[in-house]
């Protein structure tokens, strides 16, 4: 949450972090929940039963076309905004951890324009003598999900020309589909990777780190 609370160095900051990670929490709850409204969505207008019937969609399955597509854009939109949101999260709580141990003029000269990863790896072990286990699965999870909102904020229109295989085209369609289960594995790895973190700064500001286990806690009772 937006908050204005001194921190264990006697510091009085004002910080955003936790309200990146609620954000990225939100919005993850969202895509379970166009989950939820496809699959009513296709028990109401039968779908899956004409598939397993073999039963080829036709004009009168227009309505659930519709609101399917509608549905299918929402889920979407939020795969993207958690993607970000979760990396904006990371980045933002190596940053607090780095200008609070090292100082703001020495981390924005120094370490600032290093990439995410590149970050995590050398201000800890610059502060702390050590870092996140990169041979993890926990820590593939994230990169995984780094990549991805790599590619999303450095978006590049794709042009199909004639003559494009179509298992190519498909294949771009088949990769944000798989968007999910990325940031589904993350999402329920985040409790290993902040007690990881939270060892290695040895308890660095409690207060931030309580905030951050609510949040997480969210993930595992929410129904």
């Amino acid at each position: 949450m937006v908050s204005l609370v001194p921190d264990d160095k006697g510091n009085l900051k004002f910080g955003e972090i936790n309200i990146f990670l609620q954000a990225a929490i939100d919005r993850f709850f969202e895509i379970q929940e166009c989950d939820k409204e496809t699959e009513l969505l296709q028990i109401k207008y039968g779908i899956k039963e004409k598939g397993e019937k073999g039963v080829v969609f036709s004009i009168s399955d227009k309505d659930y076309l519709i609101k399917s597509s509608f549905i299918d854009r929402k889920r979407e939109k939020a795969i993207f905004q958690s993607i970000i949101m979760i990396v904006v999260f990371f980045e933002a709580l190596i940053n607090e951890i780095g200008v609070v141990e090292l100082g703001s003029t020495y981390y924005k000269k120094h370490l600032d324009k290093l990439s995410i990863l590149s970050k995590w790896e050398i201000v800890l072990t610059l502060i702390y003598g050590n870092s996140l286990d990169r041979s993890s699965q926990q820590y593939g999870y994230l990169q995984d999900v780094i990549k991805i909102r790599n590619t999303l904020v450095h978006h590049k229109t794709k042009f199909i020309q004639d003559g494009t295989d179509i298992h190519e085209v498909a294949n771009l369609f088949e990769r944000t589909s798989d968007y999910f289960t990325i940031i589904s594995n993350l999402f329920y790895s985040l409790e290993p990777i902040i007690s990881d973190i939270k060892r290695i700064t040895n308890n660095f500001d409690d207060y931030l780190f309580y905030e951050i286990k609510v949040e997480i806690g969210r993930i595992y009772n929410h129904k």
